[in-house]
């Protein structure tokens, strides 16, 4: 994460990708992303580490991957729980 960090400092450009490996749908965002440096644990930190990244979205695009569906996907424990 302070490697991406570093790299936002440098150079705002920035790019997400989501893939839903169950159906091979795929979304991709743009655009640039900022970062703020609060007090940690103080009002308005999120975890209490005292810097997050903030994105601005400025372009969108959903595809379908046929090489990216799969059933036998093993979801990380790490990953929140998923909620409809």
């Amino acid at each position: 994460m302070f490697n991406s960090m570093g790299n936002i400092a440098v150079d705002p450009t920035t790019s997400l990708l989501f893939i839903d490996f169950t159906n091979g749908a795929a979304l991709h965002l743009s655009g640039t992303a900022e970062l703020e440096w609060v007090t940690p644990g103080g009002p308005g930190d999120d975890d209490g580490t005292g810097r997050r990244v903030r994105f601005h979205p400025e372009f969108t695009s959903t595809t379908r991957l046929a090489l990216a569906t799969g059933r036998d996907v093993t979801y990380s424990p790490h990953n929140p729980a998923w909620q409809p």
